[in-house]
């Protein structure tokens, strides 16, 4: 949220470690020498060029991240100990499977050990990103922090056991995509130097970048499936891997999206519930106490009264307009010249019904000229262009994440605009068809009321403040009632 406030792009890059617990270098743990069996068996996972071989295993070989750590040589040495004669045995099976890696995953050790070791990786990560001039930083807070003075902070990856998210951010799309491109090079190679394999998939290492960044050219598609995703080159071993882009990520019982238009209905019923009620407040003369004190015991509240009959009236009108509107079984003159996700005035193409809708309710020039070509649809009709949109919010809302996807950016239109039939009856002239000369049938009262909608708009007055009543403590109020 602090990044778009800003102005700038933000994503969210994905990791997901594979076999994490099973693959730890123990000897890089503990300093021990390495075991050249081992490493052939790990090079040879992570397809390291056999050129790269003695580089690769003098670099591992430099790594004690116990001793790193502050562990003292005696905790080293039973450490050592533990890891001797390890094995494990599948259910229901006799044979013994003698094991030489891993962190002995299910001992109450191994979340330690693992952790101990993902530390000195992502601080390796970090020192790199910041010195490749890629690191995100948080801003200084505007009080000093309880646990140290008030200055920019490094944002290192957010990690829980072997999975991590990093957090990137840009001043445009073109920006960012480079940004992820070369910091998750950076991760890879430093996990393929530390022994890690990470896992690309769209459930797996992925990354989640606003819609604009999304639906850019520059963005990679695959030649069968049609997923998008970013080349990333390891520097060590020279492959280059896909980084699927999605726009909907699953982790720990939370989904994130690449759009805000992805919220739970609780939220729009609380905003709508906030102004019932300070419209209820004005209309009631603060009789119960709501909105605090009034404006004759309140400097400047003859401002603040004014706010709020400015906000209630636009409620109160939407109310008294309700009979009329449910009479065509409508709420929105919107939908009524909506059939298709574009604007039949301005042609653009939204992509999606809902904001085709939007920009009619926010554009009183394209609503307006819209009813001039085309007659109003039905309410059969709209619902009918509704269904596929909303059977899709129902599903969201019902939690299939996994279908959600960001509108692509608005296509813009170069030529003239449609015109009306009026327009072509004055140009042609006497030249008309006959055709041209008469309206299409349609309901004049209802065409007649949303032009007349269609010229009004409510100015909400200025606000002096930002703190709404409901943020704010009831105690006052309770005392006064």
């Amino acid at each position: 949220m602090h990044v778009t406030r800003c102005g700038r792009q933000p994503a969210l890059v994905f990791y997901d470690v594979r076999a994490a617990y099973y693959q730890v270098l123990r000897e890089c743990l503990t300093g021990a020498d390495l075991d050249d069996r081992v490493l052939l068996q790990l090079f040879s996972k992570l397809g390291v060029p056999s050129h790269a071989f003695s580089e690769l295993q003098a670099q591992l070989s430099r790594l004690a991240t116990l001793a790193d750590s502050g562990c003292t040589p005696h905790t080293v040495a039973l450490l050592e100990e533990v890891f001797v004669g390890t094995w494990f045995r599948m259910d229901q099976h006799v044979p013994l499977v003698a094991t030489s890696a891993g962190v002995r995953p299910g001992d109450p050790l191994a979340d330690v050990l693992f952790a101990v070791s993902f530390s000195a990786y992502a601080k390796a990560v970090q020192e790199a990103l910041s010195a490749a001039g890629l690191a995100t930083t948080l801003p200084a807070s505007a009080a000093a922090p309880p646990w140290g003075p008030r200055e920019p902070v490094p944002l290192g990856p957010a990690s829980w056991a072997d999975d991590f998210a990093a957090m990137h951010a840009a001043d445009d799309h073109l920006a960012l995509l480079a940004l992820v491109r070369e910091a998750t090079s950076l991760y890879l190679t430093h996990a393929t130097a530390n022994g890690i394999q990470l896992a690309f998939a769209t459930d797996k290492t992925a990354a989640v970048l606003p819609p604009k960044a999304c639906y850019d050219p520059s963005v990679a598609r695959g030649p069968t499936s049609g997923e998008l995703f970013l080349p990333i080159v390891d520097g060590i071993t020279g492959r280059t891997h896909h980084l699927p882009v999605v726009q909907a990520y699953k982790h720990l019982g939370g989904v994130v999206t690449s759009g805000l238009d992805f919220a739970s209905p609780q939220r729009h019923e609380a905003v709508f519930c906030n102004g019932l009620c300070d419209m209820v407040s004005v209309l009631l003369g603060n009789s119960f106490g709501f909105n605090g004190p009034s404006a004759t015991t309140t400097p400047g509240g003859s401002v603040k009264s004014e706010q709020r009959l400015g906000s209630a009236y636009g409620i109160w009108r939407l109310l008294l307009m309700t009979p009329t509107l449910m009479q065509h079984g409508l709420v929105a003159p919107a939908r009524l010249y909506a059939p298709q996700p574009f604007c039949i005035a301005c042609l653009r193409h939204f992509h999606t019904l809902p904001r085709a809708q939007a920009h009619l309710k926010s554009s009183k020039k394209c609503l307006l000229r819209a009813s001039h070509l085309m007659p109003p649809l039905t309410i059969t009709q709209v619902k009918e262009a509704e269904a596929e949109d909303k059977l899709l919010t129902r599903k969201l809302k019902h939690g299939n994440w996994q279908l959600f996807s960001a509108a692509p950016p608005i296509l813009p239109v170069y030529g003239p605009v449609q015109p009306t039939r009026e327009e072509l009856r004055n140009f042609l002239g006497d030249e008309a068809p006959l055709s041209l000369l008469q309206d299409p049938p349609a309901d004049l009262d209802l065409v007649t009321w949303v032009r007349r909608e269609a010229g009004f708009t409510t100015v909400e007055p200025v606000r002096v403040k930002a703190v709404s009543f409901w943020h704010k403590r009831i105690g006052a109020a309770c005392n006064r009632v």
